[in-house]
């Protein structure tokens, strides 16, 4: 799976990024398993709001995974 790919649509994009952010926010709780897992960007055992940043830098072209 590609790391922040939460949707299994084979690209990571916006939609992924609002995922997350919707998942951390609790508003939409589906993300589960290898999903979520695909939104730990650093590895670290917890997805959370560092993951978002990191996901939404790499979009904007600042970063890279």
């Amino acid at each position: 799976m590609l790391l922040g790919d939460n949707n299994g649509d084979g690209k990571f994009n916006a939609i992924d990024l609002l995922k997350l952010a919707r998942h951390l926010a609790d508003i939409d709780k589906n993300l589960k398993n290898e999903f979520l897992y695909a939104c730990n960007v650093y590895k670290d055992e917890l997805v959370n709001q560092s993951d978002l940043l990191k996901m939404a830098r790499v979009l904007s072209g600042i970063e890279n995974f």
